[in-house]
């Protein structure tokens, strides 16, 4: 059912000017592709390190990939202690223990730090998707609030990024979309309208207006006519094709998480973002995957109890998880951008969970796998880091690739993951 999205053809206009790179300089994107629940570390990990290994089955969607991907091995997360889902998931991001109570208070997130570093003049400065929602105040888990379950990005240390859910939402948000449907000729006639009537307005008003204002009148008009100048030559050289969706509700939790792919695509693709937070899931997600053939609840499978059949319908699951985000890489590297590269190179893939195995909400050992930053990182490598290192040094090594120095991140984080620089 890939590919539910059809084209239909509406356009929308890349920025210019300072808001795009300079000509043939490609910018550099972050992707945080984070999902519940963990992983099964004797299945996420592989058998050898440096650059003689192999992918697990647990990876091997990213196959195809290899060549740009790095998995890493050996991460804690201690503002995650002592362990949970609201925990784990409300610090992944920004090494900050989440605050119990009654309170709502974490840290910001590494995603934000970079988007304010770079200010890069892009459309909106970082999108935010989940394919899963839920209640965002109250408790979901005793003593922490909802807030922690439902987001990974913290603007302030009490204000979470609030997450877009459906792919009409995210295209609003991004282009100012109201309807994805509307027929591109349709849309350019109601345009038109709009400006001639603007500008018959106008003309109308100076007749009763002093020689001074009817002066900044005619500045109005000559400045609108520039600016539909620029559009229109803008038009002519960067257009971005804006899908049009079909209800993903009618298709179950792939298409959700195809068309919210499909928006990651778009939105580097033209521009319109260079960070994105991608939530497959909330905190504690309890989806079944009947299609997968677990009829069990995702979160009651991650606690297998050391069960074989359970650890294999929670290994199931992760596997799916990970082919989501292959496609999703595999989509930005068959994507050129405009050094001649592809947007994955360009890229900064994060796959990460907040946890490691999800039967005892284990946070002393964690992996995650990082694609493209092609010649940033070591590419191609099985990275076993040194048994306990920070995942906040993790985030101090990403925010180096932004040219973003930090001495410290979150609670124990103060050095640079020199083992995934080249």
């Amino acid at each position: 059912m890939r590919r539910t999205a059809a084209l239909a053809g509406l356009t929308w206009l890349a920025p210019s000017g300072s808001a795009r790179a300079a000509e043939g300089e490609a910018p550099l994107r972050l992707l945080v592709y984070f999902v519940p629940n963990g992983f099964h570390m004797p299945a996420f990990k592989p058998t050898a390190g440096g650059t003689s290994w192999t992918l697990p089955p647990l990876l091997d969607a990213l196959q195809p990939l290899k060549a740009k991907t790095s998995v890493l091995t050996n991460l804690r997360n201690e503002a995650a202690l002592p362990t949970g889902h609201a925990l784990s998931t409300g610090s992944i991001l920004t090494g900050v223990t989440p605050q119990g109570g009654d309170a709502v208070r974490s840290g910001i997130s590494i995603d934000q730090l970079i988007s304010e570093h770079i200010n890069d003049g892009s459309r909106v400065p970082s999108l935010h998707l989940a394919t899963e929602g839920g209640e965002i105040i109250g408790s979901c888990e005793p003593d922490y609030s909802c807030a922690y379950y439902q987001h990974v990005s913290w603007l302030s240390e009490t204000v979470p990024m609030p997450n877009l859910h459906t792919p009409e939402r995210a295209l609003q948000h991004l282009f100012g979309v109201q309807d994805p449907l509307e027929n591109p000729s349709t849309r350019s006639d109601r345009r038109a309208r709009v400006a001639d009537f603007i500008a018959e307005e106008a003309r109308a008003l100076q007749l009763n207006l002093s020689s001074e204002d009817s002066h900044r009148i005619d500045e109005f008009l000559t400045a609108t006519a520039a600016l539909e100048e620029r559009i229109e030559r803008d038009r002519r050289t960067i257009q971005c094709e804006i899908p049009a969706f079909e209800d993903p509700l009618q298709h179950g939790i792939t298409a959700i998480n195809e068309q919210l792919a499909d928006v990651v695509e778009l939105a580097f693709r033209c521009d319109a973002t260079r960070v994105v937070t991608f939530m497959d899931g909330h905190a504690g997600s309890s989806r079944i995957f009947n299609f997968l053939g677990v009829s069990d609840p995702f979160h009651n499978v991650s606690h297998h109890g050391g069960d074989p059949s359970s650890i294999d319908a929670y290994n199931r699951i992760v596997a799916w998880e990970c082919r989501q985000f292959a496609a999703l890489c595999q989509r930005l590297d068959a994507t050129p951008d405009v050094d001649g590269r592809s947007v994955l190179d360009n890229t900064v893939a994060l796959f990460i969970s907040g946890m490691g195995d999800g039967d005892q909400h284990d946070v002393d050992d964690m992996g995650a796998v990082i694609c493209g930053a092609t010649g940033r990182i070591r590419n191609d490598a099985h990275i076993a880091l040194p048994v306990g290192t920070p995942v906040a040094d993790l985030h101090i090594t990403l925010a180096s690739l932004f040219g973003l120095s930090l001495e410290r991140f979150g609670n124990d984080g103060s050095d640079l993951l020199r083992d995934l620089l080249p």
